[in-house]
């Protein structure tokens, strides 16, 4: 063997040696850049683009405006219950303005029923004459809220308005009409609030026994 044929056989066995030493981590980025899902880009022109970014202002936009819109509603049906709430407790009001007058009257009725003497004529006068004042005021505020007294006077019995709490005969009221009312009855609007307790006419019971016994004798005088 000649010298440059050494030569050239111990430059392979180097070359050999250097890529059989080289360094691992190489291989194994290579290994993992091989092992890497590819990225896909989107080439967008610029009208697309322009389309993308205005559609995504839309949506902001809008999404802004249902935010708001929800904030409203909330607003609103907070103001809602607190107006509620307040209508609930100050229902009454406006009756218990009316009615302060009417306690105003009893004090006066009383006052003036301590100062005179009760004993008098003038005592029981003035006293009268403050219960019938405090009556009026009392029916005057009722009445502007639509309380009115069921009539029973003259009256035709009504279940749905009267409560009969007995009945007795009578020769000037018709039968099944209203002799007397024990206790008044009101309506608030058409509705009724308490019925009046009244005592009902069962017509004249002695007329019709003596007109039965006449035709019993008619009867006996005819077989005869």
């Amino acid at each position: 063997m000649t010298g440059n044929e050494e030569k050239t056989t111990e430059e392979e066995n180097l070359d050999q040696t250097d890529s059989t030493n080289s360094d691992p981590r190489e291989s194994e980025s290579s290994d993992e850049s091989d092992n890497e899902d590819p990225v896909n880009v989107i080439m967008l022109s610029a009208e697309e683009y322009e389309q993308l970014k205005n559609a995504k202002a839309e949506s902001d936009e809008k999404q802004k405006q249902m935010l708001y819109k929800m904030a409203e509603y909330d607003n609103l049906k907070k103001r809602a219950d607190r107006e509620k709430k307040d209508f609930l407790k100050y229902a009454n009001e406006s009756l218990v303005k009316d009615l302060v007058p009417v306690l105003d009257s009893i004090d006066q009725a009383v006052g003036a029923a301590q100062e005179a003497e009760i004993e008098t004529a003038e005592g029981f006068t003035a006293l009268r004459e403050g219960v019938e004042l405090i009556q009026k005021q009392l029916l005057g505020s009722l009445e502007k809220r639509g309380v009115s007294v069921i009539d029973t006077e003259g009256e035709i019995f009504d279940p749905q308005k009267h409560e009969a709490v007995s009945m007795a005969p009578s020769d000037n009221v018709p039968q099944n009409n209203i002799i007397q009312a024990f206790q008044k009855g009101y309506t608030l609007h058409d509705r009724v609030i308490r019925p009046s307790m009244v005592v009902v006419s069962n017509g004249n019971p002695v007329s019709t026994d003596n007109s039965s016994n006449s035709i019993e004798e008619k009867e006996q005088i005819e077989n005869e």
